[in-house]
C-alpha cells in the first residue's frame, strides 16, 4: 500500500503501555483494542471534517480515501487513519509549489475553457504559470487536537483493565 502518495497518521500510545501488550492480561488486551479502534474512527472522522472544511475544491476523491484500519501485530497495538490512492492528498496536507508547466488534453484533441476574459476558448496545449499550494494540514491537526485525549485514554484504558482483571 505504501506509496509516494501514501499519507497516515498513526496511534500508538505511550509506548510502554503498548510495548508488551502481548504479556497484558486478556481483559486489558480487550479493553485497550477497543478503545484504540474508537480513536482511530473519531480520527478518521475528524480529518474528514477537517477537509470538507478546509479545502475550497471539489474533495470527494480526497475524502472518499480517507480510511483507517487496526493493526495488531507483535505484541503492540496500532490504529491508523491513512489516505492512498490520491497524488495530491500530500501536496494538499503539507503545501507545495507547482512549478510553470505545459497541459495537454488527455482524452480529446483539444482543451476547452472559459478564459478570464469570459471567452470560451479551445487549445491543443496551455502554459500553466505554476502556483504555490497552502498547507491545510487536516490530518496533521486532526492528531494535534485528539492527541491528548487518546494519550489519557489509552493510559485509563490499561488501568481500567487491569482493575476488571483484580475483580475477577
Amino acid at each position: 500500500m505504501a506509496g509516494s502518495d501514501f499519507l497516515y497518521v498513526d496511534i500508538v500510545g505511550d509506548r510502554n503501555l503498548t510495548r508488551n501488550l502481548d504479556q497484558m492480561p486478556d481483559i486489558v488486551r480487550a479493553i485497550l483494542l477497543e478503545k484504540v479502534a474508537s480513536w482511530t474512527n473519531a480520527l478518521e472522522e475528524r480529518v474528514k471534517d477537517n477537509i470538507s472544511s478546509r479545502l475550497t475544491q471539489k474533495s470527494g476523491k480526497l475524502l472518499s480515501a480517507v480510511d483507517s484500519e487496526l493493526i495488531e501485530e507483535n505484541g503492540k497495538v496500532e490504529g491508523r487513519v491513512l489516505i492512498s490512492g490520491v497524488p495530491y492528498a500530500k501536496p494538499q496536507e503539507e503545501g507545495a509549489v507547482t512549478p510553470l508547466h505545459v497541459i495537454y488534453p488527455k482524452n480529446a484533441k483539444v482543451l476547452a475553457f472559459i478564459a478570464a476574459t469570459g471567452d470560451k476558448v479551445f487549445a491543443t496545449r496551455v502554459l500553466h504559470p505554476g502556483a504555490q499550494i497552502p498547507a491545510s494540514h487536516f490530518m496533521k491537526d486532526a492528531y494535534r487536537e485528539m492527541g491528548p485525549q487518546i494519550s489519557r485514554g489509552i493510559k485509563q484504558a490499561v488501568v481500567e483493565g487491569i482493575r476488571k482483571n483484580m475483580r475477577s
